[in-house]
């Protein structure tokens, strides 16, 4: 008659898919030669599902990334824990050379797509230029009382180019 009521419970189960991680900060500020402690601010990814992460460098040109517990030898992946817990650290070879790299993101099911390049700052330090000793032409090579002409500008190097500038006493 129209009047009546049914009620009646429904049950909806919503599976979830697994979201891909997304790399939220792939930057460093560096000086020549230097080794800088990675951090969350450096390195980091988020999960709609938190899982682990694991974050893989390639193409890595200039230094190297290191665990601290292991320093000298390269390593190319650390977890999120790696770096909460100050054990990833990324030492630059030194060289005049602004380092640069690539993070991929992984939640060990889905990564966050192709390897993304670093932002990286990099900041030069003035090396003292270096004086080259060439055996047999060396001013200790020569006597009080002996005259040489010596050519000092081919025998000194300056990593930078600068000008370099002699004296002598």
């Amino acid at each position: 008659d129209g009047t009546a009521t049914v009620t009646q419970d429904i049950v909806v189960t919503v599976n979830g898919t697994n979201d891909a991680p997304v790399l939220a900060n792939n930057t460093i500020t560096i000086d020549e030669g230097a080794t800088l402690a990675i951090t969350a601010d450096n390195i980091s990814a988020t999960d709609v599902e938190s899982d682990a992460l694991t974050f893989t460098v390639s193409d890595v040109i200039g230094g190297q990334f290191e665990s601290t517990t292991d320093a000298g030898t390269a390593i190319t992946s650390f977890t999120a824990a790696n770096i909460a817990a100050s054990t990833v650290q990324f030492v630059h070879d030194g060289n005049e050379a602004a380092p640069s790299f690539k993070t991929v993101a992984s939640d060990a099911t889905l990564n966050s797509g192709a390897a993304a390049s670093a932002t990286v700052a990099f900041t030069n330090v003035n090396d003292a230029p270096e004086f080259n000793v060439v055996s047999g032409t060396a001013l200790a090579d020569l006597s009080e009382t002996q005259e040489e002409v010596f050519d000092f500008s081919t025998h000194v190097t300056d990593a930078e180019n600068n000008t370099v500038s002699y004296s002598a006493s």
